[in-house]
């Protein structure tokens, strides 16, 4: 599983917890019994739904991450979610 890039945007209300939606591209996202999980720094990924051909994965986070914070990827069974180079960074304003 690669990501290749991450794109953020905010929320204009909240919905439910959730403020800001994020959406990775890369290749190998797969649907399996054991979940996709993510992370970006220390927020979990949540809701996260995998695009049929596996080339994008997005999900929503409840906080807005540290500019810089990794996108960390993994499977619920993984020992530990693999860093990324891919980093957080706020979405631009109008």
């Amino acid at each position: 599983m690669r990501v290749d890039s991450a794109s953020f945007e905010t929320l204009p209300e909240p919905l439910g917890p959730w403020v800001m939606s994020v959406m990775l591209t890369g290749d190998g996202f797969e649907n399996r019994a054991m979940p996709l999980v993510a992370k970006v720094g220390d927020l979990d990924v949540d809701l996260i739904v995998i695009a049929s051909d596996g080339t994008m994965a997005s999900g929503m986070l409840m906080d807005v991450p540290e500019p810089g914070a990794r996108v960390s990827i993994g499977y619920l069974d993984s020992p530990e979610l693999a860093e990324t180079d891919v980093a957080f960074q706020p979405p631009q304003t109008a």
